[in-house]
């Protein structure tokens, strides 16, 4: 069939407004599609400037606070450690080793320490007695030690110092950046026959509630057993570290005391010196003992009670005689 001239003219005329409708309404959808990807760009460059400057007031805060921390940690420092070897500085006025643990504390120390708290830590070493030490840590020192400095001016080896006058002593560690304070005592006020020896000589035939009560506050727990009990109190001159010590019992007497301790070669042959004082017997020295299989020397006084010295790589006095295990 053939179609008429006149009707492809027609259509022809219709269709061509239609196409134009639905090209140039495509253009707009497009033309809209970029305009939104532009809002959505600009919204994302404004959400990264605000973003940024958050960033950078966040970074001069932490700034700002490490530089405070940093003025309050030097500040601090200065106040740690007093102008004597092995002595508490300023921060710690009122503190005294040795003091009763109930009120060893001044309050103006405590708020001293809470305010210095993002700056130093301190551990207290008190039993149920006294204060025996302390630990000073400062904080945020990962890369040096500003304790380093502080100690120098104490003179001395760099490790350990002690202070004669006080009877106080402090160690540094430099890596965990902490430095420690404890007592001791020369060998006269280690050793005596008086009550307030740390070795109580004269215990040993003594009756073992005796030694009981008069130690009782240094007792360590799980310390106390059938026929023997435990304590600790400070230690001897030369090197650190505390004494500890165990009474041997039996039928209600004290028949051993022993005491395991640090001290070096100074400290060991002012020891001999003073045993041999109070005991008035000259010692003998041997390899060979029946309680050490070591190899290192024994001295022994063959006084009432015995005595006996052990200078191995713990060293330890043994007063009276330890009863043979059944």
């Amino acid at each position: 069939m053939r179609i008429p001239r006149s009707v492809i003219v027609m259509t022809l005329l219709t269709s061509v407004p239609f196409a134009l409708a639905i090209r140039a309404a495509v253009k707009d959808k497009a033309r809209h599609a970029v305009d939104d990807d532009d809002n959505d760009e600009l919204s994302d460059m404004g959400y990264g400037r605000e973003q940024a400057k958050l960033e950078a007031m966040r970074a001069e805060e932490e700034e700002a606070k490490n530089k405070a921390t940093e003025r309050q940690r030097r500040r601090i420092v200065e106040q740690l450690l007093g102008e004597e070897p092995a002595t508490l500085g300023s921060l710690f006025d009122g503190v005294q080793l040795g003091a009763p643990a109930g009120n060893f504390q001044p309050e103006s120390v405590r708020t001293a320490l809470r305010d210095a708290s993002e700056v130093i830590s301190v551990d207290w070493d008190v039993d149920a007695a006294r204060l025996n030490g302390l630990t000073i840590r400062l904080k945020g020192e990962d890369y040096g030690c500003g304790l380093k400095n502080a100690v120098a001016a104490w003179g001395g080896s760099g490790e350990l110092w002690a202070n004669p006058r006080t009877h106080q002593r402090a160690e540094l560690d430099p890596i965990g950046c902490e430095i420690r304070f404890e007592r001791y005592a020369d060998p006269e006020q280690w050793i005596d026959k008086g009550d307030a020896s740390i070795v109580p000589l004269s215990a040993v035939g003594q009756p073992a509630a005796k030694l009981h009560n008069r130690v009782l506050d240094k007792m360590d727990d799980g310390s106390d057993g059938e026929d023997e009990f435990g304590w600790h109190d400070i230690g001897l001159t030369g090197k650190w570290g505390h004494t500890t010590l165990f009474a041997t019992t039996k039928a209600g007497k004290v028949v051993a005391v022993s005491a395991t301790f640090s001290g070096d070669a100074a400290a060991f042959d002012a020891l001999v010196t003073r045993i041999t004082k109070l005991t008035g017997v000259k010692p003998t020295r041997t390899l060979e003992s029946q309680h050490y299989d070591d190899g290192a020397p024994t001295m022994t006084w063959k006084s009432k009670p015995p005595v006996e010295l052990h200078d191995g790589d713990v060293r330890v006095l043994t007063i009276g005689t330890i009863p043979e295990p059944q």
